[in-house]
């Protein structure tokens, strides 16, 4: 029987990153509100101040913070010129011993720098009189302090969520250019596979990796445009992928990747693509992954286990990871761990080791999480992942770790 020849597993990263970079990359104009998980195409810059105008924080009395300085020794008696609310705009300017009343989010007079809290002060007459002396600009909120005019908000491979839209609200930007997602193509292929939400018969299960790997990718902002649950025949997959190669930019198979007597991935993927990338990664779990790249119709293949969880991982260890490097998006999130206990891992190979994390005094700790590689339960009790290298024989309790977060 045929050994596969693996390959590191930063090697395979690269070679995803470096097929991925092959993909072409269009580009569309799409409405701000619409633009939840896009990726930016082009830098965005403010076109205004936010705020437009320098603006009072607190209920008060907007002044010269010069006039206040004597209250330290007492209070000091200001003459009320006017008061604004919060729509409301003033031509006036404040002249030395005036005061006007605002509320929080009004317009600062010109003039004033600062604004007295009103807690601080009291009201009769036409007369203020204020009770503490405050500095240039306390209470205030200037012209440009979030966002200035001209200043780049958002960078190119940004991709778009909540807080990023919020900004280009703030800014009045009704639409931006994007790149268009990726298009994914995810099949699972195996004879013992059955859909998920009808009776399975003895000798079958249920398909998980179709589910929850086109879920995944979506979340990673690929555009599914195909799934589907196939059976072991290498002719109907080869007809399938052959068609899907004019549709997709990827398309992941999961399933028959090792070397087992209805193992197809392989053969198909050397038939249908001009160059395999690697067949085999250093790594638990995961090492039947591979990959392919065709060049005429440059379409990414990338063959998963049939294993849902090394699957998974394997998606984002591979895929998730390109994408992120190839936008020049955030680094993952990651939090420095001591994990608990002494784990073994064997030398020249990777291990994927799923971690939950849990205080013990002022230390965060990681607990490693065992498990099979055709399970999946526990991916929801994981708080994240450490990737033990090839050449380290293992960790030790108390061992510093890099908790990749989910």
């Amino acid at each position: 029987m045929e050994l596969l020849k693996v390959t590191t597993l930063n090697e395979a990263q690269d070679k995803i990153l470096s097929a991925l970079e092959k993909l072409p990359l269009r580009i569309k104009k799409v409405e701000s509100l619409k633009a939840l998980g896009f990726v930016l195409a082009k830098e965005v810059k403010a076109q205004e101040d936010v705020p437009p105008y320098s603006r009072s924080t607190v209920d008060g009395y907007a002044l010269k913070a010069s006039d206040t300085f004597a209250a330290q020794n007492g209070e000091v008696i200001l003459k009320e010129v006017g008061r604004l609310l919060i729509d409301e705009v003033s031509d006036k300017t404040i002249e030395d011993g005036e005061t006007i009343y605002v509320q929080t989010g009004s317009f600062l007079p010109h003039g004033a720098d600062s604004v007295e809290m009103i807690e601080y002060t009291r009201s009769f007459l036409d007369d203020v009189a204020i009770y503490k002396a405050i500095a240039p600009l306390e209470n205030v909120i200037e012209a440009g302090d979030d966002i200035k005019c001209g200043e780049v908000i958002l960078e190119k491979g940004t991709r778009l969520d909540v807080e990023n839209i919020g900004i280009l609200v703030a800014l009045g930007i009704k639409e931006v250019e994007v790149y268009e997602p990726f298009k994914i193509a995810v099949i699972s292929s195996g004879d013992e596979l059955s859909p998920p939400f009808k009776e399975i018969k003895k000798g079958k299960i249920r398909d998980i990796n179709t589910y929850t790997l086109s879920l995944e990718a979506e979340k990673a902002g690929l555009e599914v445009i195909y799934t589907s649950l196939k059976k072991d025949d290498k002719k109907e997959l080869i007809k399938t992928l052959e068609k899907l190669k004019y549709e997709a930019d990827i398309i992941v198979l999961s399933g028959c990747s090792s070397k087992g007597e209805k193992d197809y991935t392989s053969t198909v993927f050397k038939e249908l693509a001009s160059e395999v990338l690697f067949h085999g990664v250093a790594i638990k779990p995961g090492k039947p992954t591979l990959s392919a790249f065709d060049l005429e119709t440059k379409t990414l293949l990338v063959g998963l286990p049939g294993n849902p969880l090394a699957a998974f991982l394997m998606f984002k260890l591979l895929l998730e990871d390109g994408l992120g490097k190839l936008f020049k998006q955030a680094e993952k999130r990651i939090a420095l761990a001591k994990i608990k206990e002494n784990v073994s891992s064997n030398s020249g190979r990777a291990t994927c080791l799923l971690v939950d994390l849990v205080k013990a005094g002022e230390d965060l700790l990681a607990l490693p999480l065992y498990t099979k590689s055709a399970n999946i339960a526990i991916l929801s009790k994981a708080k994240g992942y450490v990737i033990i290298p090839e050449n380290k024989e293992g960790l030790k309790e108390k061992e510093i770790v890099e908790v990749v977060l989910k």
